[in-house]
């Protein structure tokens, strides 16, 4: 009789089940958590060469996902930065350390270029990683902002050198030919009385100059905001507004001063409101709450004029409101602000203000 036996061996594999369980969730949650991202994750080595990207690449450089692998990356970097980008991609190489806020612009799938802030960690020694871990965020709509608002800067400063070139020839210019005019005079006149009378004409020219020199000096640059704040620029400034139209500044501010940008800002905004509220908005009152609170400066102005349909700011933009300068300015702030009007209804500005700045 022949006896079988039959040895069966068993092992326990549970915990590697676990463990493989485990390692697939965090691969669909690394995976998920990828798909996600609205910035390009790149990983390169030392020579540039793509080894891994992500999905946002087709978003926003227009490949798809892989396209790059095995590309050196250096290739679709605009040809102004190659240098600057080799150079830091060498210095991250050769450490454990990170750059930041590296703008580079890289080719499009269609042959534009897109600019991107760079940011770089070496991993180099990471065993699953091996190199060099590089994330792209698309900054150009904010390049695109930043060029709208420098522009507007740069209309705003144009604008300004017209009206202080038009000041100088409509206020200056007849006052110096009439100088010119009674210096020729009396080197021909030989009666004393005349003599006298061109002197004290020339006397009261000059006077006349002088305080015209003056006024556009304070125009460019009021002494009341430097030497004693935006509050007292302010009122001076609200003195001169016609009589016909009623103004109410309220303020907690007493004696408070911020940093020459704020105050400069914040006073040419007031400005150009009250022109804008003038020359346009056939208004009768106006009202300006100036407020610190916490750390921000908050300006309430509204006018209760015909107001505008706010379809039309852009045509107004065009005709002289000057709506782009009063936001350019707040923007040059990192201020928020928001503006309200409707036909018959009147105008109202509001800003806010962070003053948690140095003064200057």
């Amino acid at each position: 009789m022949v006896v079988t036996e039959i040895i069966g061996l068993g092992r326990d594999i549970s915990y590697q089940k676990e463990v493989e369980d485990a390692l697939r969730r965090s691969e669909d949650r690394f995976r998920s958590i990828v798909q996600q991202l609205s910035d390009i994750i790149l990983i390169i080595d030392k020579e540039t060469v793509v080894l891994y990207d992500t999905p946002p690449i087709q978003k926003i450089l227009g490949y798809s996902e892989g396209f790059l692998l095995g590309k050196k990356g250096i290739d679709f970097v605009h040809p102004d930065e190659k240098e600057a980008v080799l150079e830091r991609v060498d210095a991250l190489s050769g450490q454990d350390s990170s750059f930041t806020n590296m703008e580079i612009r890289m080719k499009h799938a269609d042959g534009r270029w897109i600019s991107l802030e760079a940011v770089g960690i070496n991993m180099l020694r990471h065993p699953s990683i091996n190199g060099l871990l590089i994330t792209l965020r698309d900054i150009s709509e904010r390049k695109q902002v930043e060029k709208r608002v420098l522009d507007a800067v740069i209309k705003t400063e144009e604008k300004e050198r017209e009206r202080f070139a038009k000041n100088l020839h409509d206020d200056l210019g007849p006052l110096l030919s009439s100088l010119k005019m009674y210096i020729n005079s009396f080197s021909s006149a030989n009666d004393p009385k005349k003599q006298n009378f061109i002197i004290n004409q020339l006397n009261e020219v000059v006077k006349e100059a002088i305080i015209t020199t003056k006024d556009v000096s304070n125009d460019l640059s009021p002494h009341i905001l430097i030497n004693y704040g935006m509050v007292s620029a302010v009122e001076s400034f609200l003195n001169k507004v016609p009589s016909n139209m009623k103004v109410h500044l309220n303020n907690n501010l007493i004696s408070e001063r911020f940093s020459n940008a704020i105050e400069n800002s914040s006073y040419r905004i007031i400005k150009e409101l009250v022109n804008n509220t003038l020359k346009h908005a056939e208004a009768t009152e106006i009202n300006i709450d100036l407020t610190e609170k916490g750390s921000y400066l908050y300006l309430d102005y509204s006018d209760n004029g015909k107001g505008f349909s706010a379809k039309n700011i852009d045509k107004l933009q065009l005709k002289g409101m000057g709506l782009s300068n009063i936001i350019s300015r707040a923007k040059s702030l990192n201020s928020s602000y928001e503006f309200t009007t409707e036909q018959g209804k009147g105008f109202t500005f509001k800003i806010k203000i962070p003053i948690s700045q140095t003064l200057e």
